[in-house]
């Protein structure tokens, strides 16, 4: 993925995806049955919701976590202009 050889870089890197495709749905289910399993353990220990026991595990808060959500929401635009920005230096159109 280092090579300067942009169709080489290319072709390692849709093989690498090809492979994760080939398990989402795997992926997918075993996701899914890993929330449903911590939101069910969430319940069993009286908290609030999954998050709840999250934050206080970590001697965080919910506020705090939106307040980080809402961060990273608010500055995806300059992700966005610095990757526009590379992708013009770079001669890419996508």
């Amino acid at each position: 993925m280092e090579s300067k050889d942009r169709t080489l870089r290319k072709n390692a890197f849709n093989s690498m995806y090809n492979n994760y495709k080939n398990s989402e749905q795997s992926t997918t289910e075993i996701y899914l049955s890993e929330v449903k399993f911590e939101n069910e353990m969430a319940k069993l220990l009286n908290y609030d919701s999954l998050l709840d026991r999250s934050t206080r595990a970590d001697e965080s808060s919910i506020k705090v976590y939106d307040a980080l959500i809402s961060s990273v929401n608010k500055n995806m635009k300059i992700y966005h202009k610095y990757h526009d920005l590379r992708k013009k230096v770079l001669g890419l159109r996508r």
